[in-house]
């Protein structure tokens, strides 16, 4: 388990989330506000994201320490990354 791979995984989990919401819900909206909510709703992904992900980077160095892996494994179970199901 390495952080680039857990962090990519939990992206693109999000991402699948944000699009499947976005897309059920894109008709509620004038086709001139769609391209407004793909960025918002992409901003608000990051954000989220952003403050876990550095802390978990952060912690890494050439050799991770139990401390990083116990992280890594809370993260991928916690989000179900090492199942092939996705939220829809």
């Amino acid at each position: 388990m390495e952080v680039t791979p857990t962090i990519q995984q939990l992206r693109d989990q999000f991402e699948v989330i944000r699009k499947t919401e976005v897309e059920k819900h894109l008709h509620h909206f004038a086709a001139d506000e769609h391209e407004t909510i793909e960025i918002l709703t992409r901003r608000i992904v990051n954000k989220i994201l952003h403050t876990p992900m550095v802390n978990l980077k952060n912690g890494t160095g050439e050799q991770m320490d139990d401390e990083i892996r116990s992280k890594i494994h809370t993260l991928r179970h916690l989000f179900g990354l090492d199942k092939k199901t996705h939220l829809k």
